[in-house]
């Protein structure tokens, strides 16, 4: 019986975060800014949250120079951060990691690097008077994920899938569903 259970069934490495750990000049990650962590854990660590184009996510831990480069990127935009190496250290402190970061909005073409309006992007709401910016990221989020479930894409979906996010604060669980309020407005009620 062992012998059977073993050829049926592939290995699958444990990781202990799905966090991304540049070691060489030139490593790099590509994906969609989703989220950022402030003040995690007792040394209050900043965490940035990609969505790669598999659909995993992975955190990267902020860093003296990381943070203020992606404080540039809008959630929602994708990111390509290149690891440029460390700057030696100066005793007592510890050498700085490099980075290079890059971004674009989402709607960019990978393939031909031009800006096209997809279906979607023809049907997006403009800009609401009073817009939260990051709830609207969000939302847009939970949006393409309710699309990959083939799921109707409706206010109450959304905020069922934000209500079971164990990373979504409650103030931005708060924020969300304000702007999910002004855009039902928007459009009329519903």
């Amino acid at each position: 019986m062992k012998g059977k259970a073993k050829e049926s069934r592939e290995w699958e490495q444990v990781r202990a975060m799905n966090r991304w750990t540049p070691v060489n000049k030139g490593d790099e990650i590509v994906g969609y800014y989703i989220k950022r962590r402030d003040n995690v854990g007792a040394r209050n660590y900043t965490f940035h949250t990609l969505e790669l184009e598999t659909g995993e996510t992975r955190d990267i831990l902020g860093t003296t120079i990381l943070d203020p480069l992606m404080e540039q990127v809008p959630l929602g935009w994708e990111v390509r951060i290149v690891y440029q190496g460390a700057k030696k250290p100066i005793p007592p402190h510890q050498g700085l990691k490099l980075f290079d970061v890059f971004r674009r909005p989402a709607n960019v073409d990978r393939e031909s690097g031009a800006a096209g309006e997809d279906e979607d992007e023809a049907n997006s709401p403009t800009i609401l008077e009073g817009e939260d910016r990051e709830a609207v990221n969000t939302i847009e989020h939970y949006r393409k994920l309710l699309k990959d479930q083939n799921k109707e894409d409706t206010p109450e979906a959304i905020i069922q899938i934000a209500e079971s996010d164990p990373d979504l604060e409650p103030v931005d669980l708060s924020r969300l569903k304000a702007q999910l309020a002004r855009e039902v407005k928007a459009e009329g009620g519903s």
